[in-house]
């Protein structure tokens, strides 16, 4: 874990929190059961976000609150490119 976890910028800009450990765990363990994602954790809007590293249309990012909601949707996006005509 980051040293500054806990610390907070007066600034407002960053904001890492210990308690968002948890998420960013489970945003890591995403992307290594979907390698061909870019997943994190949005401190700020609390929600993870999936950003595909494959040929999809423009603004193909899926978002959800839970992790399993997320993968739901990364795997329809896969889906729909896989069947998608080349």
């Amino acid at each position: 874990m980051l040293a500054c976890a806990a610390k907070v910028r007066s600034s407002g800009l960053l904001t890492l929190r210990a308690e968002d450990a948890a998420e960013r765990e489970q945003a890591a363990r995403l992307e290594r059961d979907f390698p061909h994602w870019l997943v994190m954790w949005g401190a700020y809007s609390r929600r993870f976000w999936a950003y595909p590293r494959f040929n999809v249309p423009r603004g193909a990012i899926a978002h959800a609150a839970s992790p399993d909601d997320l993968a739901g949707m990364m795997r329809a996006i896969q889906r729909s490119a896989e069947d998608a005509p080349r």
